[in-house]
């Protein structure tokens, strides 16, 4: 299991997170990497990606080497434990949350994506592996990453063929809450046992 922070944060930031799932997966290694880049906002933070003056038309050409470098990555550590990726499972929140949807859509074995808070970017129609499953979590009160956000990410997975399970939490802002977790649990009980 992969958690990826969102931007402007760090590993350390979703090692509660890390914390609360794991017993879910006694026999999983964890990893909690810190984004690609510094931060482009402020020091002490990472990001995948800048966000600095990006438009709509510009962020494909952010996201998509972000995820092909992550990919990569992603490939490196299962190599080096003699993985395949099928059980791998990504975890995100904002910012990384989109590279988990990324990150199913593009790899020839899908991960389980885990999609917390946020935005939902691949160009073009490409089909997921078969198989490919997700879960999309969005609060109705973000501000940073609004609601209609998280919408579009189940109907823009579910056109490239991944089977979507989607959880709208009244109230909830741009963060992580124990209902988030609870319903991290719930759907890891689901796809862990299939």
């Amino acid at each position: 299991m992969v958690l990826l922070h969102g931007v402007g944060s760090n590993a350390d930031n979703m090692m509660p997170v890390a914390r609360a799932l794991a017993p879910m997966l006694p026999d999983a290694d964890v990893l909690v990497p810190d984004g690609l880049d510094p931060w482009s906002g402020g020091p002490g933070a990472r990001e995948w990606y800048s966000l600095q003056n990006i438009t709509d038309a510009e962020r494909s050409a952010r996201v998509e080497p972000a995820g092909r470098a992550l990919s990569a990555w992603l490939d490196e550590e299962l190599a080096s434990r003699s993985l395949d990726g099928s059980k791998l499972i990504v975890v995100g929140f904002s910012q990384g949350a989109g590279l988990a949807e990324w990150l199913v859509v593009r790899r020839p074995t899908a991960p389980v994506a885990i999609a917390l808070s946020g935005r939902f970017y691949v160009d073009g129609d490409n089909k997921a592996a078969a198989g490919a499953r997700a879960l999309v979590v969005h609060g109705t009160d973000d501000r940073v990453v609004p609601l209609s956000y998280g919408e579009a990410s189940r109907k823009g997975l579910e056109a490239r063929g991944v089977e979507v399970q989607w959880v709208s939490l009244p109230g909830l802002g741009h963060h992580i809450d124990d209902r988030v977790i609870a319903a991290v649990r719930d759907y890891l009980m689901t796809v862990t046992s299939k």
